[in-house]
């Protein structure tokens, strides 16, 4: 499947003519028409067409939200980022091999702050950003470790060629 997880999960178990659903994602709920279920190349593959019903926070949780955000920022840059995420109760996503000129970061979306965060010059290991956002996230960023120019080694990359070649 090429969708998110829970929307390919649940419409790759359903069978051809089904209607499958409320299932939850990150952009919301969908109602899932599986269509056709084929093998192509021996993979699966199904013709469905869905319905999403977005969930939009109103300015009461979104403010929270804001405040819970800088909250973890001072915390983590007065008693360390680890502590930080101990105390507020946080599972950590890491966001690995980020490149100088992208754009956006894997699970979180177009967020050009923490990219220009990581490779500003006065950025060491270690270093804890500001509260950074965008349409759907509030995120405390930190720099735990910098990759030197040059040819990568084959194990720093061997997940994203995999992907690339499967």
């Amino acid at each position: 499947g090429q969708m998110v997880p829970t929307f390919d999960e649940a419409a790759f178990s359903a069978r051809a003519g089904e209607i499958v659903g409320p299932v939850l994602s990150r952009f919301g709920y969908h109602i899932i028409k599986v269509h056709e279920t084929r093998q192509t190349d021996g993979k699966d593959e199904i013709n469905a067409s869905h319905i999403l019903l977005k969930i939009n926070m109103g300015s009461q949780t979104r403010e929270s939200l804001r405040r819970n955000a800088t909250r973890f920022s001072y915390d983590a840059q007065d008693f360390g980022f680890d502590a930080a995420l101990d105390t507020h109760q946080i599972a950590p996503q890491k966001a690995d091999n980020l490149e100088a000129l992208s754009i956006s970061v894997r699970g979180i979306g177009f967020l050009r702050d923490i990219v220009q965060f990581a490779f500003n010059d006065q950025t060491e290991i270690g270093t804890v950003s500001d509260r950074l956002e965008n349409d759907n996230f509030y995120v405390v960023a930190v720099l735990d470790s910098i990759i030197p120019e040059g040819t990568s080694q084959f194990e720093n990359v061997k997940e994203a060629i995999s992907r690339t070649f499967t």
